[in-house]
């Protein structure tokens, strides 16, 4: 045991250190596009040149699960779809859309409501996460906190169903990793520009 966490403590010195030397690397590079000379004595005018640049590196971080992504079998399926990528996720069960779709109470050719979902989300016989919960006020930060914990969830816009399974944050600009079930993606997971949700399930144990 002892050992193990000698070793934990090395390697986590050792991530610290290389996102130090990244940091310094950043200053350096940014001092040397704006004419600053690091080794000359630091004055207000130079610290204001280089602040806005060192903020931007040590803020940009870009997280995702990897959860998989499938395509919808019907027009009217993103409900299911996605509801399936999140079984996969987090049971390692991949159940048929239409039995999915049968759980959530669909009537074809309609879609699923966010009430109708949860009853899948929920049920034992479903994904077994009773604690899933819908939310119409869809906040960044919230979505950071859900994949931080290893949660993606149901992200959706008007009409349609989607996977979150990650964020990526660049300079001032917020994005979500979308695992997006409409087939005219082919499955390839893309990253959307925050803003364009109504509301979300979160899916809880």
């Amino acid at each position: 045991m002892y050992e193990q966490r000698l070793k934990n403590g090395i390697e986590n010195n050792i991530k610290h250190w290389q996102e130090s030397d990244e940091l310094a690397k950043s200053i350096e590079q940014a001092a040397s596009t704006k004419g600053v000379n690091i080794n000359a004595t630091a004055t207000e005018e130079n610290i204001k040149k280089l602040s806005g640049d060192i903020t931007k590196a040590t803020t940009d971080v870009e997280v995702d699960l990897g959860a998989t992504v499938y395509a919808q079998i019907t027009s009217y399926y993103c409900g299911p779809a996605t509801a399936k990528m999140l079984t996969k996720y987090y049971n390692d069960e991949s159940p048929h859309q239409t039995t999915i779709y049968e759980m959530m109470n669909g009537v074809a050719p309609n879609g699923v409501t966010n009430s109708q979902q949860l009853l899948y989300y929920r049920s034992s016989s479903g994904l077994n996460k009773p604690n899933s919960y819908s939310v119409t006020s869809v906040i960044f930060d919230t979505a950071i906190n859900e994949i931080d914990n290893g949660r993606p969830f149901k992200s959706g816009v008007p009409g349609h169903a989607r996977m979150c399974r990650g964020y990526k944050i660049s300079g001032s600009d917020e994005y979500l990793r979308i695992g997006d079930p409409n087939p005219i993606y082919f499955c390839i997971p893309y990253w959307e520009a925050f803003g364009s949700e109504i509301k979300r399930i979160y899916v809880r144990s």
